[in-house]
């Protein structure tokens, strides 16, 4: 049962990453210079339970597409290694960090 529920929820979910990315730059159409400009899109209370956290392994375990988390952490001086249950977050937050 775990099995086939987690592979029915990875399947979902890698389907899903096209469009949300999509629908994730209509909502921010500065998406791109944001982060490249050193944007941080963290909750303040999550910044002030981590800290300083330049020079500091992080892993983002959920980054989906966007990867959000992934670019803000490593904004703000961390080395941040992102990983995804699909594939396709994995190739389009690639995308993202690219651009």
């Amino acid at each position: 049962m775990f099995n086939n529920t987690n592979k029915i929820n990875r399947e979902a979910w890698d389907k899903y990453q096209d469009d949300y990315m999509k629908f994730h730059l209509m909502k921010y159409p500065n998406y791109y210079d944001f982060y490249r400009n050193g944007g941080v899109f963290l909750e303040d209370y999550l910044v002030s339970i981590m800290g300083d956290v330049k020079g500091l392994k992080l892993l983002d375990t959920c980054c989906a597409a966007d990867a959000a988390q992934t670019f803000s952490w490593h904004n703000l001086g961390a080395k941040v290694t992102a990983c995804d249950i699909t594939p396709s977050a994995i190739r389009i937050a690639k995308e993202n960090a690219e651009n």
